[in-house]
This record gives structure tokens, C-alpha cells and sequence, in this order.
């Protein structure tokens, strides 16, 4: 007879959420979500999105979009990927390392392995799993080489020297944060600003160090297309005109009186 493995069903679950302002907030339907997608996603805290199922199961209806912005409230708790799967970035941590601050993937380890594998094949940045430090690969004589013992190989997507800079920036921001990119890391952050311009790149990178970010994100797009950054330039320069024009006016009406 046939013995169903339910071992990937049983999974920690973080009692303190119910003391936490954004998810007490949440109306019940949310909470419910957030909680079905720990359950659904995969070992390493990818779901792909299926709403339907859940609002079958729940009989609740939902939208994930109004979701996304309730529960990324204050903290990026959950990522959108390319392929429009989801990733919890605190999940691994979580599950499987709580009781340390840091940890590493040894792709001896079995458990490790398949966590590296669903990373890698939903093409998560390895900088935004929170508390991962390295990626280690087991030598000939079963010797663990450490990746971040490595010296990165850096292939930049751009030549200037603008944008060098701040990458390097980066990286030692990352060293500082002791969240050390690992050669696999980089190298997905390359293809990933590739498809941006140097100067959007370098904005890319800025606004993670000055978030305190681990990983790097999208460019935020609102008002059909208009960055926020454009649409608060835009805004100021309308204020500083509508300034100045009343400041003409008060002027020609005090020439006027006297």
C-alpha cells in the first residue's frame, strides 16, 4: 500500500503576527490568504498564485493587487518574480534556520540542495532571502568551499565608470550589512540590470542602499508610465512657478498703489 508523504505539510507557524499592526489590520479575508500562501507555497517559499482555489476553499473573494500592498505594508514580505510566481523572502529563514541570524546552503546537505534548486529555478535573487550569507559547494574531498571566501568575478553589464562605482558601492554595502553577495548573486543582478539604462541601473542600486534593501527591485512606475521621481520634480517645478507668479502679482499690485 501506497504511504502518502506529508512531511512538507507540517511547517512552523509565527504565533507572533497576531500582536503585529499590519496583520491585525488586515481584514479577515487577508489574514487568511497570507496564511494559506505559507501553507500552499513551496519548500522554499515560492507560490505561484491561484486565487480561484482559494476562494473556492474559502468561499472569501479576494484581490491580490489590493493583497500585495496590505501586506508589503512597511515591509517587503512578499516578492513578485518574473515568471509571476511569489517569494516570501523571511520564509527559509523561518522554517529552517529561526534560531540563527545567519545561515548558509550546503549543496551536500539534501534539504539545502532542494532549497538552492527552487531558488534557482524561479531565479530569486539570492541577496533578498533574508539571513542566507553563502551558496557552498562540496570540493572533491567533501571539503565545504565557502562562496563567500571567494573573490567575486564581476562582468559588468555597463562600462562607464558611473555605474561601477556605484555597484561597488554595493557590494560594500552588502559587506557592511553582513549580507556578502555570493558569484550566483551578482551575476543574476547583471542580467537584471541589463535590461535597464546605466542611469536607471545606478537608480536602482541607489534606492536599495538607501532603503537598507538586501536585494535589488524594479523601478516603481505610477501616473501612466511616470516615475516618482520625475513626478516629484514635476510637482515642485509647478510649485515653484505658481510661487513665483504670485509673488509677480503681489509685486505689480504694491507698484501699482504706490
Amino acid at each position: 500500500m501506497h504511504q502518502e508523504d506529508h512531511t512538507m505539510a507540517m511547517r512552523f507557524s509565527d504565533t507572533n503576527e497576531w500582536e503585529e499592526d499590519w496583520f491585525i489590520t488586515m481584514s479577515g479575508e487577508y489574514q487568511h490568504l497570507w496564511k494559506y500562501i505559507k501553507d500552499k507555497c513551496d519548500v522554499a517559499g515560492v507560490w505561484k498564485p491561484n486565487v480561484a482555489m482559494f476562494q473556492a476553499i474559502t468561499k472569501f473573494n479576494v484581490s491580490l493587487d489590493s493583497f500585495l500592498k496590505k501586506v508589503n505594508g512597511g515591509k517587503l514580505r512578499i516578492i513578485v518574480l518574473e515568471n509571476g510566481r511569489w517569494f516570501i523572502p523571511g520564509f527559509i529563514k523561518f522554517q529552517y534556520f529561526n534560531k540563527q541570524q545567519e545561515f548558509e546552503l550546503l549543496l551536500n546537505n539534501p534539504l539545502h540542495k532542494s532549497l538552492y534548486q527552487s531558488l534557482n529555478t524561479n531565479s530569486v535573487d539570492l541577496g533578498a532571502v533574508r539571513g542566507l550569507i553563502a551558496v557552498c559547494q562540496p570540493s572533491k574531498d567533501k571539503d565545504k568551499v565557502k562562496d563567500k571566501k571567494k573573490e567575486l568575478v564581476i562582468s559588468y553589464c555597463f562600462n562607464e565608470e558611473e555605474f561601477k562605482k556605484v555597484f561597488n558601492e554595493w557590494i560594500c554595502f552588502r559587506k557592511e550589512k553582513k549580507k556578502p553577495l555570493t558569484q550566483l548573486s551578482v551575476d543574476k543582478q547583471m542580467d537584471f540590470l541589463a535590461g535597464y539604462t546605466v542611469q536607471e541601473a545606478c537608480q536602482i542600486i541607489e534606492e536599495s542602499i538607501r532603503n537598507g534593501w538586501q536585494g535589488l527591485f524594479p523601478l516603481k512606475k505610477i501616473n501612466n508610465g511616470i516615475s516618482r521621481k520625475q513626478t516629484v520634480t514635476d510637482s515642485a517645478a509647478a510649485v515653484n512657478a505658481a510661487f513665483d507668479d504670485l509673488i509677480g502679482s503681489l509685486d505689480a499690485e504694491m507698484r501699482g498703489r504706490g
